[in-house]
């Protein structure tokens, strides 16, 4: 699943709440690490900064991820492209 992000958000959020500017440089490039690395945990957290509450966002990707899990095998074994 695709994480959607506005490039910049955390860091213009971290100048406004009086942060450094190497501060929120740290905290803009730790959020991209994180939504390569763990792009579910980096979407709940996204969405629940935008007080986000009609479903647990999470829990949602978590059971696409493993319903979608053996059609993805599938393709990959398949060399659809």
């Amino acid at each position: 699943m695709n994480t959607s992000y506005g490039l910049g958000e955390v860091f213009s959020n971290e100048l406004e709440s009086g942060t450094t500017v190497a501060g929120a440089v740290k905290a803009e490039l730790a959020l991209l690490q994180k939504i390569y690395t763990s792009p579910i945990d980096a979407r709940a957290e996204l969405v629940a900064n935008t007080d986000h509450a009609s479903f647990d966002v999470k829990k949602y990707m978590e059971t696409y991820k493993e319903k979608m899990r053996e059609t993805i095998i599938n393709a990959v074994d398949d060399s659809v492209q």
